[in-house]
């Protein structure tokens, strides 16, 4: 392994360790939230979400890293036609509730670190999928990061 991918593997591990490491505190660092409808109604879209993501992308040919696999194909159907990251889009949409009614500032630390994190992974990926997929350009160009018609 080159030096540049090396450093480019640490910085994806990072960026997971991150992600996944504020979103459980997040989670868990209060009472979990499951009495109101509005916010069992975000995570019940959440985990729909999720789910049609890893089921469009097929089990298996995903990773939490951001790395392309050897043989990938550009997946731009089912919840990626609507937004380039659906996945992100769930892990926000689930964690919304838990800021919404707990928020000490240990609790907003962890969801800004989070959202940080999410962001730098979303763009790393973007860059390594321009690189791997020569029609990313215009997939970018017509589908939105996370937010359908925002951002």
């Amino acid at each position: 392994m080159t030096r540049k991918k090396e450093r480019n593997s640490s910085y994806t591990y990072l960026l997971v360790f991150l992600q996944y490491s504020s979103l459980l505190y997040v989670l868990f660092s209060g009472e979990l939230i499951v009495r109101e409808f509005l916010l069992m109604a975000f995570r019940i879209l959440s985990g729909v979400l999720g789910v049609w993501a890893i089921l469009v992308m097929r089990i298996g040919h995903f990773n939490i890293a951001s790395h392309v696999k050897v043989g990938a194909e550009l997946v731009t159907s089912g919840p990626y036609r609507i937004v380039r990251h659906p996945m992100y889009t769930s892990i926000v949409l689930f964690t919304v509730p838990q800021i919404i009614f707990q928020h000490p500032p240990s609790r907003l630390a962890a969801f800004f670190v989070l959202l940080i994190s999410l962001v730098l992974k979303m763009l790393y990926e973007e860059q390594l999928l321009k690189d791997a997929f020569p029609d990313y350009q215009a997939y970018m160009k017509r589908t939105k990061r996370v937010i359908p018609c925002v951002w």
